[in-house]
């Protein structure tokens, strides 16, 4: 595997200076004498279809079960528990491992804690801070309220291993309390945002926190996220891994703020319905393409799909309506088919689920797997850019754990 590291563009190109955080990264640039570039393996759980079937049956399709959604910006672990896509990770001294969700629409690293009030533990890996040695006790509580409910915690330190990858002190939530929303069957046991530092609760993300040690040869992750096998996918810090694109339709996306990966979409269109020019979030935390409400309803509308418990189901007949998804950032087209957003639900099912959603009360779109599966991503925090090239890997190769 060919890893490429970034190569500096000064200020003439994507740098922008003015924000905190850039003047943090700066100060905590690595030594290329020193650092290394870490890939993390990515595995899927389940598929958009899979999780449908497990969900759905005949009579859910009597009527439209259309839910409220709430603000963007206040519910990344809704978007979270829709992802396919983790990884493990081990925390402590000696090692406690979990499997854990990767996302770059959120900041935060949590996990669940031993002494947690819901019985968590009976079905997902917790943290004993107990069994670790080196453990620090922040003693600070915190509390963080999602778009589908609240979770309350404690903060802690303590070392963190990502693949090769090792980061001492990394402060991050046990969580002790939640709501329902957290509860039942999860195929995670935590999240690790990959978003920007002002977007935390709590200390810097992991990735962040690398840079700071300077453990990176730079200070960028990349995604690749296969679509089609269960095993594949890569995190990697530091660099990219240029065998699973060309460079030559790679193409920097200049970023609108430091708090999620938020660019723009000077236009967008879905068939014949034209959306307009956008602000866009890139989140590997979701896998959907969600957007405003009324936009994405006029969409489903007009090829007869509908929301039923929070998916969008369309029936057999009307697959021939289903249009391209096209999205121009930056003068280039980046285009999904239909069978890039849409998957068939066999079984008592027998329909298609889209990989689209609607929020309310925002302007905001976000970009989940159907996109990322298709177009490899890099992000760049100091560059204030991430970028995008098609994805050239053969998706039916078969893979080794």
């Amino acid at each position: 595997m060919k890893l490429v590291c970034l190569p500096s563009r000064g200020r003439s190109g994507y740098f922008v200076p003015g924000f905190s955080i850039l003047a943090i990264l700066l100060c905590f640039l690595p030594d290329d004498s020193s650092s290394a570039t870490f890939s993390i393996p990515i595995f899927r759980d389940s598929t958009l279809a899979e999780r449908a079937s497990r969900q759905l049956n005949t009579e859910d399709f009597q009527g439209n079960n259309m839910k409220r959604r709430k603000k963007v910006v206040s519910q990344p672990l809704e978007n979270c528990y829709n992802s396919e896509f983790f990884g493990i990770v081990s925390i402590g001294t000696p090692p406690q491992n979990f499997k854990v969700l990767f996302d770059t629409g959120s900041s935060d690293l949590w996990v669940p804690s031993s002494g947690n009030k819901n019985n968590l533990c009976s079905f997902h890996n917790c943290y004993d801070h107990e069994r670790s040695y080196t453990y620090n006790n922040i003693n600070k509580d915190v509390s963080i309220q999602y778009g589908t409910g609240k979770m309350c915690g404690v903060v802690s330190e303590d070392s963190l291993r990502i693949g090769n990858l090792t980061i001492s002190g990394q402060r991050f939530i046990e969580a002790v309390d939640e709501d329902e929303f957290l509860q039942g069957e999860k195929h995670f046991d935590g999240i690790i945002g990959l978003g920007f530092p002002k977007l935390a609760e709590q200390g810097y993300p992991p990735f962040f926190l690398a840079v700071i040690e300077g453990i990176l040869d730079r200070n960028i992750f990349s995604v690749f996220l296969n679509r089609d096998q269960k095993f594949g996918s890569n995190l990697l810090f530091g660099g990219w891994d240029e065998t699973k694109f060309n460079m030559d339709e790679l193409q920097w996306v200049q970023i609108s703020q430091p708090t999620y990966w938020q660019f723009n979409a000077e236009k967008m269109s879905f068939g014949n319905i034209q959306l307009g020019s956008n602000e866009i979030i890139s989140n590997t935390g979701t896998n959907t393409i969600t957007g405003p409400k009324k936009a994405v309803l006029a969409m489903t509308e007009s090829i007869g799909a509908k929301f039923v418990k929070g998916l969008c189901i369309l029936e057999r007949q009307f697959a021939d309506r289903l249009p391209n998804f096209v999205f121009h950032i930056r003068g280039r087209k980046y285009v999904l088919k239909p069978s890039d957003y849409s998957s068939w639900v066999g079984g008592s099912v027998q329909r298609y689920v889209l990989g689209i959603d609607f929020i309310d009360d925002s302007d905001l779109w976000i970009l989940g797997t159907p996109f990322l599966t298709k177009y490899y991503s890099i992000y760049d925090p100091v560059n204030m850019a991430i970028g995008f090239a098609p994805v050239t890997l053969n998706q039916n190769t078969t893979y080794s754990r």
